[in-house]
């Protein structure tokens, strides 16, 4: 990862239309704009003669609702059945060949093909407000214990409450966690060692109710959802950091605030390499930040426009 350090955001460039960029990828357009979509997409563009389309039937009865890319593999998992137990299917990467199929505790993460996963438990009723308390363990593979893991203590106590979730993402040797609730107006982020399970460190982050996560070579991004919902009684201050876009690494010591979304959250937000891709709401508008590679992330934006 980089190295810590606010720096300011570069300003941004023309908005880039559907049409120009269809004219760049179909070799139509001048020179200087195909530089452009090679310096922004790089790989994308030398690699769209390449595309293949593979499908595989998968195991009857599975109620299939998770697909993640673990490794060189792809893992699909099941929703829990009334015992608590979920199924997954691995399948190999690009042949999709479906290479074995396992059921077991919902809470292991060998199920998953991870070491480490999330748990959240239930601790019983707040006897005031009647309302589920919910607490964020840590499961660790351990294949000398009974059921081949172990949960961890309770992390993170929180409330149960309409839209709030735990996300984590996996990266760069380490799982990243949020919990939304961790006091009444502020969530957590923790970073877990991917090999045992311990908490490396942890930053308080704004509440978001529904988070988007993603993690790259720059760091962990983490921004609110458009589907999450608004704290009541939301200040001016907390609604501007409620609507950016926020970068954390290793080594900072608080996050980094790198970008006004200008509008309640984000379609969605994927990042590899030095790149990072969110799709704001406010005039669906697609915005592409790029690092330069020297200095960690430079804040370079660009803006992608669907007009």
């Amino acid at each position: 990862m980089c190295s810590s350090g606010t720096q300011a955001i570069g300003p941004l460039i023309s908005p880039l239309k559907t049409a120009t960029i269809a004219s760049i990828t179909t070799g139509r357009a001048p020179l200087p704009r195909r530089r452009l979509l090679d310096a922004l997409f790089g790989e994308a563009h030398a690699l769209e003669r390449c595309v293949r389309i593979a499908s595989v039937a998968l195991p009857a009865g599975g109620r299939w609702a998770q697909l993640a890319a673990v490794g060189r593999r792809l893992v699909l998992t099941s929703s829990s059945d009334h015992s608590g137990r979920c199924r997954s299917a691995t399948l190999a990467a690009p042949s999709m060949a479906v290479l074995s199929v396992a059921a077991g505790s919902c809470e292991n993460p060998a199920l998953y093909g991870e070491r480490v996963l999330p748990v959240v438990v239930e601790l019983g009723r707040n006897r005031r407000d009647g309302l589920e308390n919910l607490g964020l363990r840590i499961a660790t593979v351990a294949s000398h214990v009974r059921g081949g893991y172990r949960l961890g203590a309770v992390l993170v106590p929180y409330r149960l409450c309409s839209g709030c979730r735990t996300e984590w993402v996996y990266g760069d040797g380490s799982l990243w966690v949020y919990a939304p609730l961790a006091t009444q107006r502020r969530g957590v982020l923790l970073q877990v060692s991917e090999q045992d399970g311990r908490v490396v460190r942890t930053w308080s982050m704004p509440a978001f109710y529904g988070a988007l996560m993603a993690v790259n070579a720059d760091g962990v991004w983490i921004a609110q959802s458009q589907s999450g919902g608004e704290p009541a009684h939301t200040g001016t201050a907390q609604r501007v950091a409620y609507q950016s876009l926020y970068r954390v690494a290793g080594g900072m010591r608080k996050p980094q605030r790198v970008f006004d979304l200008r509008t309640w959250g984000a379609n969605w937000l994927v990042a590899a390499g030095g790149r990072v891709w969110l799709d704001v709401a406010l005039g669906r508008a697609v915005y592409f930040l790029a690092t330069d590679g020297a200095t960690g992330w430079g804040g370079r934006v660009f803006r992608v426009s669907s007009a």
